[in-house]
Order: structure tokens, then sequence, then C-alpha cells
């Protein structure tokens, strides 16, 4: 699949078992077709509707990905205790195989040309990493209405031109042109592992944050943010 290369979806889990299998379903439906999940269970002691937990429920969306078309790879991992989005989030990218990746929360839906629109726009610009739009889902009850307003905001913010290094950490600080979010973004996997390898292991506070450090030194290429089809996010309490 040289036109296709493997992509990895790498999903944190913390309490979510109830919203894993769903955003799973919606990784298995995308149209790309060179595609691997990593689930890193962060020593999550949850369960679904159907009283299963996270290890059970990796268990049989991995059967299932087998027996899907194009067949769809999916590793688990578990934390012995709690660490934090960024350890999961690291851990996800060390356990990666793809030549890219991206983030998925597991309250998260991607629609089904999600992952060939970032990358078809990644390949034609030459981008570390592409930009999605997203959607706010599933909000009534959960977030009071001037909260949801804020959310939606922080979710426009899209750049739809081309950063490179140090102004992509001052346009996400200072200029707030585009969002610190790392899902709905496509990423070059090697661009992650050397960004992770800035990051101090107890950085489990403000991970978006932490993440954008590494982009103060002039070490990578431009970074294209484009406007390709929405990731959509559902919030959970």
């Amino acid at each position: 699949m040289n036109d296709f290369p493997l992509i990895t979806a790498a999903v944190p889990v913390f309490g979510t078992e109830q919203l894993l299998a769903d955003c799973i379903q919606s990784i298995f439906e995308q149209d790309y077709p060179n595609l691997e999940i990593i689930i890193t269970d962060d020593a999550s002691c949850g369960t679904d509707s159907g009283g299963r937990t996270c290890a059970q429920i990796a268990a049989a969306l991995t059967e299932q990905g087998k027996s899907w078309n194009p067949p769809r790879t999916v590793y688990y991992q578990r934390h012995q205790e709690n660490r934090g989005l960024v350890e999961s989030r690291r851990d996800g990218t060390e356990a990666a195989s793809g030549q890219y990746m991206f983030f998925a929360d597991s309250d998260d839906l991607l629609p089904p040309a999600a992952v060939s629109t970032l990358y078809q726009e990644a390949r034609q610009s030459g981008a570390d990493i592409v930009h999605g739009c997203a959607e706010l889902l599933g909000h009534t009850g959960l977030l009071s209405e001037p909260a949801r307003r804020k959310q939606e905001q922080r979710i426009a913010q899209i750049y739809p031109g081309l950063l490179d290094g140090a102004d992509v950490f001052d346009g996400y600080l200072r200029l707030h042109n585009h969002s610190g979010f790392l899902w709905g973004k496509l990423y070059r996997r090697d661009l992650l592992a050397a960004a992770f390898s800035y990051i101090p292991e107890y950085g489990r506070r403000q991970p978006d944050l932490f993440f954008y450090q590494p982009f103060c030194p002039p070490v990578f290429r431009d970074i294209r943010y484009s406007l390709p089809l929405p990731c959509k996010q559902r919030h959970h309490r």
C-alpha cells in the first residue's frame, strides 16, 4: 500500500468505557484502507453498559477488526497505575508503527472520510501537521451555555495557511489563531516522537501546552492548517 502508508490511531482511555466502542467503530469505518489502532488503558476501572472492562472491549474490537474489510488491527496496552493523558499519548506514539498518526479521545466520532482527507492534504502540502475542523455533539445537559460557546469558539480556531517553527507556539499562546487540541490533527509520527522527547514524564498537567514547547526550536518544517472534513467530538460526564 505504497499510496496509502500506514496511519496509526492512538486512543487513550480513562473512565470512558461507555463511549469507546463507538469511537473505535468510527475509525473502523474510515475510507482510508491502511490503519492500525492503539488503545492505551490508563488504569481505568470503569465498564460499558454491558459491564465490560476496557480490556474486554478492546479484545472484542480486536476480533471485529480482523473480519473488517479492509482488516483493522487493534492493539491494547494498559498502565499499571494512572499516569495521565500526556503519558497515555506518549505510550501510544511509542507503540505506533504508522508513518502518520492521530489522537482520538474516546468521546470522539470521525466521519468516514476524515483520515483520508487529512492525509491527502498532508501529501499535497508536505506539511508535518494538518489540522481538521470539528463539531460539538452531545453537549445538552453536560455543558452550561457559556461553556458550550467557549468550547465551540476554541474548536473553530483553525489557521487556514502555513505556520513554521516558533510561529506555531506563538500562534497558539499569544495570537490564538489556532486551537491547541491534539485531537483532530494528523501528524508525522517521527515529529511526535521528537516532540515527546522534550516533554518531561511528570507532565500530567496542561498536556497541549507541554506538546507545543518543542516547536520553539526551529527544528521542524512548515505546518499546514486546513479545513477538511470534521472530526466530531462528543462531551461526556
